[in-house]
């Protein structure tokens, strides 16, 4: 990353973890619901106190708050397990706790611990950084276990936090700790692959727009160069010869060659370093209740790792309690006007055993494209139907979407396009068009799109960028979703398989997740292109490909408003 954008990136992700970025679009002012019996900022908050944990990967140091009712009758703990220590003490260089945050100021008073620590390796935490792997993992779930069995603690922990602070509470989850109680993650990782790759594509961010998130792009480089060698401030540390002694710990290589390396392939497969960082693929192991805050707009981490970790939670009889809360904003806590009100009652009853009606409400609340906030009782909703769109070389019927007698194939040409460029139609040779009849009554797009394509392209590889489309009478269009994919992963992401040139392949392309409403006289248009250079890298082949029309189709999930 550029230093010049290193001052944007510090406040983005301060406006990230504290609650405070500006959304996308204002959520509709709703009025919250009756908590039941609640927690009342009544407890004063006792000084900072600092912690050590003892683990096999390294020391892993922290703070805590007490409220003063700890004193009296142990309390539960909530922590966040950070890499970000040397960006809050930056933009507060006097602050002398780790744990002194706005989310303390909330529930300490309240009757809750708060504890921050350092993700091991990072900051006053010795041992080596593993960005996302189990040394994570296993430390977190070590934090959580320390944290519970101190005297004035009730035993029950929770998690919260944004970003990465989020997807620890995540890692933490997966290794399912009996003390953890719930966890409420926030625009988290759920699958490290995903956040580096789509498809056997590296994900990038060439022309950040909204200036509110650090990029794909910068990882893992940030975390092994930025938060993994700077060491504590000396206001966080009475002992300077500890502080050098941690300086020192950071300046071991430990593994960050081998992240560097896997961090930025062009061609990577989906093997043992990345099956250990996939927590998605761990979730049906997970004891602690989650509540998901998610970003329909986010431009870091991807919006679908959260719907899709959702989704793959245990559900039935005996598993933990779930809600997924996901809005029209950008990289951000959630933006609804209640959402404060909804963490407290999560925990409230969680980790007190606090009635009230926190397990009444929806499973999911959704807010659309149109700013409408939906209530669910699953994802994708019940009423949820797969419409299936064959293409065509000429004008489409129903259930077909046609090339209007235009061309079928698309090159991958310098430079790079853009989705501006494709809405604006600006794009001949570099992207194939294909267009279904208007849709009489609105309708919501809601999850994920899947097409399935059989192709011919004259080169040994290529990406492939699908683009859905909403298209308005007067031309007007607007991005729905989109996809990427390489072509020499299609047998799957732990094999790579070079194109034969001019021989048919086909492949499913699975689109990002959305709830889009597309409204009465607009028409689904799927746009067919090789590259989207604000989404992820380019193919450097420069192919041509051409659809088989007979045989691809495009399958979209549509449910009625």
């Amino acid at each position: 990353m550029p230093g010049s954008r290193r001052p944007a990136l510090l406040l983005a992700l301060t406006a990230v973890v504290l609650g405070t970025a500006t959304a996308g679009a204002a959520a509709p002012e709703r009025p919250a619901e009756a908590p039941g019996v609640r927690s009342e900022p009544t407890a004063t908050a006792l000084p900072s106190r600092p912690l050590e944990v003892e683990t096999p990967f390294g020391t892993i140091r922290g703070d805590v708050i007490l409220p003063d009712t700890a004193q009296d009758e142990p309390v539960p703990v909530i922590l966040t397990y950070t890499p970000y220590s040397v960006l809050y003490q930056s933009l507060d260089p006097l602050r002398e706790s780790r744990a002194d945050d706005a989310v303390a100021a909330y529930f300490v008073p309240r009757g809750y611990a708060r504890a921050v620590f350092d993700v091991v390796g990072t900051y006053g935490s010795t041992g080596c950084t593993d960005f996302g792997g189990l040394g994570e993992r296993k430390t977190a779930a070590a934090v959580v276990d320390f944290l519970a069995a101190q005297p004035w603690s009730n035993g029950s922990v929770g998690m919260i936090g944004a970003s990465y602070d989020g997807t620890t509470a995540i890692a933490a989850a997966v290794e399912a700790p009996p003390a953890l109680k719930a966890v409420v993650p926030q625009v988290a990782i759920d699958r490290w692959y995903d956040y580096m790759y789509n498809d056997g594509v590296r994900m990038t961010l060439e022309d950040n727009p909204t200036g509110l998130a650090d990029p794909p792009v910068d990882s893992p480089l940030d975390y092994d160069v930025l938060y993994g060698v700077v060491p504590p401030y000396p206001s966080l540390t009475s002992d300077p010869a500890g502080t050098a002694a941690v300086l020192a710990d950071h300046l071991n290589p430990c593994n960050r060659v081998e992240n560097q390396r896997r961090g930025y392939e062009t061609d990577p497969l989906y093997d043992d370093f990345w099956v250990e960082r996939d927590y998605r693929a761990l979730a049906s192991g997970v004891t602690a209740a989650v509540l998901l805050e998610g970003a329909w707009l986010d431009d870091n981490v991807k919006h679908w790792g959260t719907t899709r970790f959702f989704s793959a939670l245990p559900e039935g009889e005996g598993a933990p309690d779930k809600r997924m809360v996901i809005g029209q904003w950008s990289h951000s806590t959630s933006r609804f006007p209640d959402a404060q009100d909804l963490r407290l009652a999560w925990f409230d009853h969680h980790l007190k055993g606090l009635p009230n009606d926190v397990l009444d409400r929806p499973l999911v609340e959704s807010q659309g494209s149109d700013g409408v906030r939906r209530q669910e009782d699953a994802w994708p909703p019940a009423a949820t139907r797969e419409a299936s769109f064959r293409l065509v070389p000429g004008s489409a019927g129903e259930g077909e979407m046609g090339a209007g007698g235009a061309a079928t194939a698309w090159t991958d040409l310098d430079p790079a396009l853009t989705e501006d460029v494709v809405l604006r139609r600006l794009c001949a040779v570099t992207c194939a068009r294909f267009s279904a009849p208007p849709v009489t009554e609105a309708v919501r797009v809601v999850g994920s799109p899947r097409l399935d394509l059989t192709a011919v392209t004259d080169a040994t590889s290529t990406h492939v960028v699908p683009l859905l489309l909403d298209v308005a009478p007067d031309g007007t269009a607007r991005t729905i979703t989109r996809g990427v994919f390489n072509s020499n992963q299609r047998h799957g992401l732990a094999t790579s398989s070079p194109l034969v040139p001019g021989a048919a392949w086909s492949a499913s392309v699975e689109l990002w997740d959305t709830d889009w409403t597309l409204r009465a006289g607009h028409r689904l248009e799927l746009v067919l292109v090789s590259s989207e250079a604000r989404w992820a890298l380019s193919d450097t082949t420069r192919a041509t490909t051409r659809v088989d029309v007979g045989a691809t189709s495009l399958t979209v999930p549509l449910a009625p408003l």
